[in-house]
């Protein structure tokens, strides 16, 4: 089953970047983003195209 979230994306595009937000934050370092060429993807905070 894949699950599609508004906008296209797929749910598992959207655990990455929130767990390399998470990743970061518990490390105690700054995610300075996330680069994709997908455009439902850009949406999220933090992601932006390369």
């Amino acid at each position: 089953m894949t699950v599609r979230l508004p906008g296209g994306m797929g749910f598992v595009d959207a655990l990455v970047v929130r767990k390399a937000q998470w990743i970061a934050a518990e490390a105690g370092e700054t995610l300075n983003g996330v680069y994709t060429f997908d455009k439902a993807m850009q949406q999220l905070p933090g992601v932006a195209s390369p």
